[in-house]
C-alpha cells in the first residue's frame, strides 16, 4: 500500500473524490457540495437522536482517491433487534488496496461500537439512496438514484462483501392519453368511489402537506424490511427544500 494513507473527516478531500476517481464519462453525478454538507453534520436530526457516524478518505500520493462513511441506526437496531453498522458513500477508484483499507476501517469502526455485522451502501437510510448498482451500466440515471461504476461491486466482492437483498429498478413510459393504465382493479375502485381528494401541493400549508406524507409513510412502510418510521424532524430536514420548488 504504498504512498497510500487514510484521513477522518476532511470533508473538502471527501467531497472531491469521485472527481478524482470516476472518469469523466461516467454519468455519475455528484451531490452538491453544501447537500452533502448539511447531511454529514450534526444538524441532520438522525445522528443527535437515533445514531453516530465519521467518514474517512483514502489518499494516494496525496490524492484522494476513496471515501466511505461508517455510521450505526441504534433506533433500527432496537427496531430490529440488529447489532448492524453501515457503511455509506462508497466511492473509490479501480484500486483493491483503496477500497480494503477504506472497508476494513468501517468494519473496526461499527465493530468498536457493538455491531457485529456491517452492510451497505446506505447512504443514510433505508430511506435515502441504497445499494450498489450490480448491472445495466448503460444506463443514465435519473435523479436521487444512487450510481457507481462497474468496478465498486467487483471490489466489493474481491473485499469479501455479497450480495443480499436484491433489487430492480424499471423505467416505463406511461401515454399521456391514457393516464390509468397503472391502475389494477382495487385502485381504480378507490378512485371511483369518490372517497378520495385530489388537492395541488402549495407553499401555503406545505408543512402541514408534508407531515400527511408523513404519517401516509410510515404506515404504508411499517411491515418493510429494516424500516424505521421517519420522524417529522427528519422527513423536514430531507424534503422541506421541495417548498422552494413549488411555483405558489
Amino acid at each position: 500500500m504504498s504512498g497510500l494513507s487514510l484521513v477522518e473527516r476532511d470533508f473538502d478531500a471527501f467531497f472531491s473524490v469521485p472527481f478524482h476517481a470516476y472518469a469523466t464519462e461516467t454519468p455519475f453525478v455528484s451531490i452538491m457540495r453544501s447537500d452533502l454538507r448539511r447531511i454529514l453534520s450534526h444538524r441532520n436530526p438522525l445522528f443527535p437522536r437515533f445514531g453516530q457516524f465519521t467518514f474517512f478518505t483514502a489518499h494516494r500520493d496525496g490524492e484522494a482517491v476513496g471515501r466511505i462513511v461508517a455510521h450505526i441506526h441504534e433506533e433500527s437496531n432496537r427496531l430490529h433487534g440488529l447489532k448492524l453498522g453501515y457503511f455509506g458513500f462508497f466511492d473509490c477508484a479501480n484500486d483493491q488496496d483503496v477500497a480494503k483499507l477504506l472497508l476494513e476501517t468501517a468494519e473496526s469502526w461499527v465493530t468498536e461500537r457493538g455491531c457485529d455485522k456491517i452492510a451497505g451502501n446506505f447512504n443514510l437510510t433505508a430511506m435515502q439512496q441504497i445499494g450498489v448498482v450490480t448491472e445495466g451500466f448503460e444506463h443514465v440515471p435519473y435523479t436521487d438514484m444512487h450510481y457507481n461504476p462497474a468496478h465498486i461491486p467487483e471490489l466489493l466482492e474481491a473485499c469479501g462483501y455479497h450480495a443480499s437483498f436484491p433489487m430492480q429498478t424499471w423505467e416505463t413510459d406511461v401515454p399521456p392519453t391514457m393516464p390509468d393504465t397503472g391502475l389494477g382493479q382495487r385502485q381504480q375502485a378507490a378512485v371511483d368511489s369518490g372517497e378520495l381528494r385530489w388537492a395541488r401541493v402549495r407553499r401555503r400549508g406545505f408543512w402541514t402537506t408534508l407531515e400527511h406524507i408523513r404519517q401516509l409513510l410510515n404506515g404504508s412502510f411499517a411491515n418493510n424490511q429494516m424500516f424505521v418510521p421517519l420522524t417529522r424532524e427528519e422527513l423536514e430536514f430531507q424534503a422541506g427544500e421541495m417548498m422552494w420548488i413549488i411555483d405558489h
